[in-house]
């Protein structure tokens, strides 16, 4: 069954990609964390929590952005269409 999605909830989409980036950055954080502090010592660790903070900040403007941008293509030109398939197990077959 092909469906289109017609519209995003801006806050929640912004909200669903902030911690995904989030999560993103804090393991490739950690990693260069480490080589910094292997490579530098201990400040290297604390130039990255400015970063973070400005990074989740941008990713969420960044994504309610697109949201927007989106919803008012989707509007004009149609959204992204995508094929649903029921799966075993799932609330289709529960009802």
């Amino acid at each position: 069954m092909k469906q289109q999605v017609a519209w995003i909830s801006i806050g929640q989409a912004a909200k669903i990609f902030v911690f995904i980036y989030a999560v993103l950055f804090v393991g490739l954080s950690v990693i260069f964390s480490l080589i910094g502090f292997a490579l530098s010592g201990p400040s290297a660790m604390m130039e990255v929590l400015p970063i973070f903070f400005v990074y989740s900040v941008l990713s969420y403007i960044l994504t309610i952005l697109a949201c927007v941008v989106y919803n008012a293509a989707a509007q004009r030109v149609g959204g992204i269409t995508i094929s649903l398939t029921p799966i075993a197990g799932g609330e289709a077959e529960a009802q």
